[in-house]
């Protein structure tokens, strides 16, 4: 990482940087992973994008959820201006399950409903199962239980077309 910096490869330096935080995480050092991430600049593109939704799930992971709902929001961002519909939709997703859990609906509906979107425009069956795992859950959360039993049976539709035949 560092002969990347000094040498004027940011790109280079920015994806070593996630790759140090990914294999420190992956040896239970989640300070160290925290470090390399942060160390992954905002203009590092993609990169910045999954090292600043790796840095959320960490911090959710600990329960320090509002530092969770600001990185996975700058993930979010990121992954809108760097990266496909797809990789969108999931962190959308994943945003959304944390103002679930919250108990902030209308984000988490918001959310949802983008991520949704999205997964029907590229056809995607697992994030249209995940999107309408969200809507169901947040229904079932609010009590409309005919809106919850539509959606998780769209998810349950949704999941059984990826078992039988993929994405």
């Amino acid at each position: 990482a560092q002969a990347a910096k000094e040498n004027g490869l940011a790109a280079v330096w920015a994806q070593a940087k996630l790759n140090q935080g990914v294999a420190a995480q992956k040896l239970g050092d989640v300070p160290g992973a925290m470090e390399h991430y942060r160390e992954v600049p905002a203009h590092g593109g993609p990169t910045y994008s999954r090292a600043q939704a790796n840095l959320g799930s960490l911090h959710a992971e600990a329960g320090d959820f509002e530092a969770a709902l600001d990185e996975l929001t700058v993930a979010l961002r990121a992954f809108a201006r760097y990266e496909t519909p797809r990789n969108v939709a999931q962190a959308a997703s994943n945003l959304a399950r944390l103002h679930l859990q919250l108990g902030d609906f209308a984000r988490a509906a918001e959310l949802s409903a983008h991520a949704h979107k999205l997964a029907a425009s590229i056809g995607d069956k697992y994030l249209l199962a995940q999107a309408a795992l969200n809507l169901g859950t947040l229904a079932l959360e609010q009590g409309a239980a005919k809106v919850a039993q539509e959606q998780l049976a769209q998810a349950r539709g949704s999941a059984g077309a990826v078992l039988e035949c993929g994405r």
